[in-house]
């Protein structure tokens, strides 16, 4: 059946751990392939959802993973976004979910088990799994049954329901409609406790965004949307923009206030000030290639000027180190090789 067990202890856990080394494995090759594909997005998005997120469930249908195997699971799937989103380690999972529209791995593994007990349940009485799931339910001592139990009550379904539709394919796609429901549920609910995201545009889960094309306006924009960039420094007087070492940074602050921007991009705030100001996220919601191109050069111009404080903050800092030398010796010269 493709599931190794173990003679002592969690009897699952070798299928577990082979299920995270198999994921890592096909992140890999996934990667490989659609660098090489016409539309690396596309092609990595396809890969995911088809190939690699069956083969890290297999049998999740029929057996349990528990909490720390689940994490591992979602780290790997949190892992493939953000490479295909071109995103660091602190862009959010549901905000990746949101972007290429991909269910949760604890939510896939529960709308598989309770499809899995609808197909046993129109099974011809004659097979042997039919007359277990019959004893389960008589006996109510399965671990098994008591996990799609669990499960059902998640989504919102009623197992009995089975016996009110014509066949598994019926009940495949009310299992189906419920998972998504508690999909978009869970996604809207966990979208609202990030702050990081409060200005995120998009209000429910659909598919993957049109505008992810691979350009640097699309990443940009991705980055922007998931507030997936490192806005300030701190100093002394706290957190301070990167750019203009003024106040607090931030999305707004970028589009509206920081002077870093306003330098370069006079009119472009102006428009923004007096349009959408109280509206950031309408900005983030326009996916057209204008506002994307707006978004970029924006960006750009503020990733420049928190460059070049950067340097110039390295410059000052060895400048005042080689100032405090003793008088008469001289700063060692760098070589540009490790110590």
């Amino acid at each position: 059946m493709g599931v190794h067990l173990n003679r002592n202890g969690n009897i699952f856990k070798y299928h577990m751990d082979s299920l995270t080394t198999k994921g890592k494995s096909k992140i890999n090759a996934i990667k490989i392939i659609a660098n090489e594909g016409i539309n690396r997005i596309w092609t990595a998005d396809a890969l995911w959802k088809g190939a690699a997120r069956p083969a890290i469930l297999y049998a999740s249908e029929a057996i349990k993973f528990n909490q720390t195997d689940m994490k591992k699971l979602e780290s790997l799937q949190g892992d493939m976004g953000r490479w295909i989103l071109k995103g660091n380690g602190g862009m959010p999972n549901v905000g990746i979910r949101g972007e290429l529209g991909w269910k949760t791995i604890n939510g896939e593994a529960m709308r598989r088990k309770i499809a899995y007990y609808g197909k046993i349940a129109f099974m011809h009485e004659d097979r042997w799994i039919k007359q277990i799931w019959r004893n389960m339910h008589i006996t109510k001592k399965s671990k098994w049954l008591s996990e799609v139990q669990h499960a059902a009550k998640e989504l919102g379904v009623k197992l009995e329901d089975w016996k009110r539709m014509k066949n598994f394919q019926e009940w495949k796609k009310h299992v189906d409609k419920k998972t998504k429901q508690w999909e978009d549920q869970a996604w809207l609910q966990e979208r609202e406790e990030l702050r990081s995201l409060e200005c995120y545009p998009k209000r429910g889960l659909t598919d993957r965004e049109r505008y992810l094309d691979d350009s640097e306006e699309s990443r940009i924009m991705t980055r922007l949307r998931l507030n997936n960039v490192q806005w300030n420094i701190t100093t002394e007087q706290g957190k301070l923009c990167r750019a203009c070492n003024t106040e607090k940074g931030g999305l707004t602050h970028m589009l509206l206030d920081c002077p870093a921007t306003n330098k370069k991009h006079e009119e472009a705030q102006t428009v923004a000030r007096e349009g959408v100001a109280s509206r950031i996220t309408s900005i983030l919601a326009d996916k057209t290639k204008e506002n994307m191109c707006w978004l970029a050069g924006m960006y750009k111009t503020w990733e420049r000027e928190a460059n070049d404080k950067e340097v110039m903050g390295k410059k000052k800092t060895a400048t005042n180190s080689c100032a405090s030398l003793p008088r008469g010796v001289e700063a060692p010269e760098h070589t540009g090789k490790a110590g």
